[in-house]
């Protein structure tokens, strides 16, 4: 018989990416650094998934 062990990923990856606030954008070069936050952000976000993909093993 298999024993199932589950394991909680790391508490650091499953905490919400901030989102950058673009309230304050006044004119284009603000809006272009808005955007480059918010990839970054994806950047982040998209990583997290990864470490968590990789710490636990897919059954299928």
């Amino acid at each position: 018989m298999t024993e199932i062990v589950r394991i909680a990923p790391p508490a650091q990856l499953m905490e919400p990416t901030p989102e950058p606030d673009c309230s304050n954008a006044t004119d284009n070069g603000d809006l272009l650094q808005c955007a480059q936050d918010r990839l970054e952000a994806l950047r982040r976000a998209n990583a997290d998934k990864a470490a968590i993909a990789a710490s636990v093993e897919v059954v299928q």
